[in-house]
């Protein structure tokens, strides 16, 4: 009580009343709830939330691999896409349109695999 915060989340109204019952963000100062502006949101299924599918997202990204690199590197300049891990960790921090394009190819190209060797 008494203190100023910078508070993200769904708002809602009850009765005359506008309040965020479970905020997403908290921070003391503007710099911090700035940093929250952009972020991806995952379809759920039943039980689960933004926060926890948040959580078990950033341990995956965490215990991913920095694999060698599969795609030609002319193919990659070319594009101007960034390298796999790279890519996945872009792709969801918000909005980036090469990181998504590279994960697009790279899913595209292991499907002709697939196909190829069935």
């Amino acid at each position: 009580m008494g203190e100023t915060k910078w508070v993200a989340g769904r708002l809602d109204q009850y009765g005359e009343m506008l309040q965020i019952v479970h905020p997403d963000h908290i921070a003391d100062d503007s710099a911090g709830a700035m940093g929250q502006q952009v972020e991806p949101v995952y379809r759920l299924a039943d039980g689960l939330t933004q926060p926890r599918i948040g959580t078990m997202i950033a341990q995956a990204l965490a215990r991913a691999p920095d694999l060698p690199e599969w795609i030609d590197p002319a193919v990659l300049d070319r594009q101007g896409w960034p390298h796999w891990r790279d890519a996945l960790m872009l792709a969801h921090k918000g909005e980036h349109g090469t990181a998504r394009d590279r994960l697009a190819y790279d899913e595209l190209f292991a499907n002709a695999l697939a196909l190829e060797t069935s």
